[in-house]
């Protein structure tokens, strides 16, 4: 078959994609950025698509020879122009409609398990409303065959669940639900991308909701302990919270940019994620893979493993870099006497209104920078930047102030840990991010 992938630059719709090309499937990857897809990996040339825009006009002419959709797409943070309605439950409504009129044979939509009559968040109501009208349409009057997969918390690598757990079980002090049992059941991305390959191939592909789950249901903090020892994580100290310290938590993760955490993971983790594993064994001709079996075939790298080890002080560090860069550009901006900070730009050549230009547009510079940092905005670019301004900075005062190089209270010398910490906050992100 010639089968659409969408999402396939993405976590689950990139093993997806992968294991059906295996099989001896023709796939088209279907992308928002083509540069995010290998074309090594696939026949096809990449598809560009934006499926919070993208409607019925925009989707039937893709859909030319082509036999089957995966929709793999989903997010789980609103962003400009990203919104839950849009992503999880317009788009795909305009996806199925235009699969409907160009006459594709099989959709595959990945769902998420607890999008049903009880969801309560506008992550899952949203997938349920793309799911309802997925049930709505009948293969027996010529409309599309289709398959709802639900998976559970997906383990694999390069998964933001997966990396998140795998971050709070490395660090030296954990919060843990207390008086609450968080229950789940995660299930293995080859898994998931094995169910996918089976429903597109069965025999009679009669209509399918089938939920994702492992073998057994774990709670929340035995998941973390997992993965937090996968990832060479030792002994914990385990702090008991209760509901109101997990709100609060969750409400300040919704304002750190690129966190799966919020209000609506919380919500999500307190109604509890499992399922009865028989019918994916059923499809998959085995048992599901242990969380066990899982990770033990994700080998990690030794550049892998450190980003591991330091994913839990990477907003720490961001953010306590962002408060320097901020401090000393208000500080600049007026804090310090403005008369004595001419008078040193005097003595490297700068006086009167150019003098006073350049010390406005420096500290401007400076709380610019810290601001970028603090809001998560292109952290590695912003590091670099802000390691070139330290290099000069620190060349003009060793030409034109030697005498603050032997400074006792070493203003010039702390640039050295604050260009080795941005240097690591630099590593670290670039390894976040692929």
């Amino acid at each position: 078959m010639r089968i659409l992938v969408l999402g396939a630059g993405g976590f689950l719709g990139r093993v997806v994609a992968v294991r059906l090309a295996e099989a001896g499937h023709a796939v088209i990857p279907a992308v928002r950025n083509p540069a995010s897809v290998a074309r090594a990996a696939f026949i096809e040339a990449p598809v560009p698509f934006d499926l919070a825009k993208d409607g019925i006009a925009d989707w039937v002419p893709r859909l030319a020879g082509i036999d089957a959709v995966v929709n793999a797409v989903g997010i789980f943070r609103e962003g400009p122009g990203a919104s839950f309605r849009r992503v999880h439950q317009d788009g795909p409504t305009a996806l199925f409609d235009a699969c409907r009129q160009a006459g594709i044979r099989r959709i595959v939509q990945i769902s998420a398990l607890g999008a049903d009559a009880e969801a309560n968040t506008a992550y899952h109501r949203t997938k349920k409303a793309a799911d309802d009208h997925l049930r709505g349409f009948r293969p027996e009057a010529g409309d599309p065959t289709w398959a709802i997969l639900r998976p559970s918390v997906v383990i694999g690598r390069g998964g933001a669940s997966t990396e998140l757990f795998a971050m709070l079980g490395r660090m030296p002090l954990r919060l843990v639900p207390a008086g609450e049992t968080w229950r789940v059941q995660p299930v293995d991305v080859n898994d998931l991308a094995d169910a996918a390959l089976a429903v597109l191939e069965a025999d009679t592909p009669d209509p399918v909701c089938l939920d994702l789950v492992g073998p057994v249901p774990m709670t929340f903090d035995a998941l973390v302990d997992h993965l937090g020892h996968w990832a060479g994580g030792g002994g914990v100290l385990k702090l008991p919270a209760g509901r109101r310290v997990w709100s609060l938590a969750a409400a300040l993760a919704d304002h750190l940019p690129g966190q799966p955490f919020g209000r609506d993971a919380l919500a999500m983790l307190r109604r509890g994620n499992t399922g009865d594993p028989a019918p994916l064994a059923r499809w998959l001709g085995r048992p599901p893979r242990s969380l066990d079996e899982s990770l033990a075939r994700l080998f990690l790298s030794p550049i892998e493993r450190l980003g591991l080890r330091m994913a839990p002080y990477r907003i720490p560090l961001r953010l306590s870099l962002a408060a320097v860069w901020i401090i000393t550009g208000i500080v600049s901006l007026g804090v310090h006497p403005p008369s004595d900070s001419l008078a040193m730009l005097a003595e490297v050549g700068l006086t009167g209104p150019v003098a006073l230009g350049a010390l406005i547009a420096a500290s401007l510079w400076d709380l610019g920078l810290g601001v970028a940092l603090l809001i998560g905005w292109r952290v590695p670019l912003i590091g670099w930047l802000q390691i070139a301004t330290m290099v000069v900075f620190t060349l003009v005062i060793a030409i034109g102030l030697p005498e603050w190089l032997t400074h006792p209270f070493g203003p010039v010398l702390k640039n050295l840990p604050i260009l080795v910490s941005t240097l690591l906050m630099i590593r670290v992100e670039e390894h976040r991010h692929g």
